[in-house]
């Protein structure tokens, strides 16, 4: 090997460390570019696992909310039934003359009302 094979490779060295030197610039660059995105990612991530967390919380307050609402509605059923269970035994026991007919339509007002008032209640727990 003489002294120009010896400069030529070494200049073929030099020249390959540049490139290699390049090279991990630009993967230098690519990561800090990727760390950073990471780092946007883990943020989102963290915001959303958040409101996720709240969101569930409010479901599950809207849920029992609205447990509570069925059973007072429920209830309330419950309550009407009874009522007509207990007016129509009467209804149907008497046989009744047109006197008492027009007596029991001026106490019917009142039973709708009644019955009217627990609709609304209904209504307004909906």
């Amino acid at each position: 090997m003489d002294y120009k094979d010896i400069k030529e490779k070494i200049a073929l060295a030099a020249n390959k460390i540049k490139t290699l030197q390049s090279d991990i610039k630009e993967k230098d660059s690519k990561i800090t570019e990727l760390d950073s995105e990471i780092a946007e990612l883990k943020k989102s991530n963290l915001s959303l696992t958040e409101e996720n967390t709240r969101i569930r919380q409010e479901n599950e307050k809207l849920s029992r909310d609205n447990q509570k609402v069925v059973s007072e509605i429920e209830e309330k059923f419950a309550e009407l039934d009874a009522l007509l269970s207990e007016d129509q035994p009467e209804v149907k026991s008497k046989p009744a003359s047109k006197k008492e007919e027009k007596k029991e339509d001026k106490k019917k007002p009142e039973d709708n009302s009644d019955v009217e008032s627990e609709l609304e209640e209904l209504d307004r727990l909906l």
